[in-house]
């Protein structure tokens, strides 16, 4: 079982799970390109792995990899706290990455409101499935 993954989004929201917490992440951010994005220059330039997620009025998360560790940092409305977990940044990024391929065409459509042209959601997902692949190949020369 994977200790990190993020749910099929709706109405504008996601669930991420990290072991027995979640956290309802918003579209504040795009949160599908920002994961990529920020995947590939984590793996290009041996960068730590960073992500912020916004909580909207529940608060902040952000999420800090490297090796061996994710460092979980969460700025609620009605606590603040951090723990460290055993996640080296390669599994989260798959984890994630699995997520978002598992679910691409709701991802596509994250920020799709009625009046968005359906053009667009294709497009989207044009630019997720070749970001997915490029972070697949990042990975795989990660892993030799």
């Amino acid at each position: 079982m994977d200790r990190i993954t993020l749910d099929k989004p709706k109405d504008g929201w996601a669930n991420l799970k990290i072991d027995d917490s979640n956290f309802m992440i918003s579209y504040v951010t795009n949160v599908p390109f920002d994961i990529i994005k920020n995947a590939k220059i984590a793996l290009k330039e041996k960068m730590p792995y960073v992500l912020t997620f916004d909580l909207e009025m529940y608060g902040m998360l952000y999420l800090i990899s490297d090796f061996p560790s994710t460092y979980c940092i969460h700025d609620l409305e009605d606590e603040k706290g951090y723990y460290s977990m055993d996640i080296d940044k390669i599994d989260l990024i798959e984890n994630l990455i699995k997520s978002i391929d598992e679910n691409i065409d709701d991802w596509a459509a994250w920020e799709k409101f009625e009046d968005q042209d359906l053009e667009i959601v294709k497009k989207n997902k044009e630019k997720l499935e070749k970001g997915i692949s490029e972070i697949r190949k990042l990975l795989e020369k990660e892993k030799e």
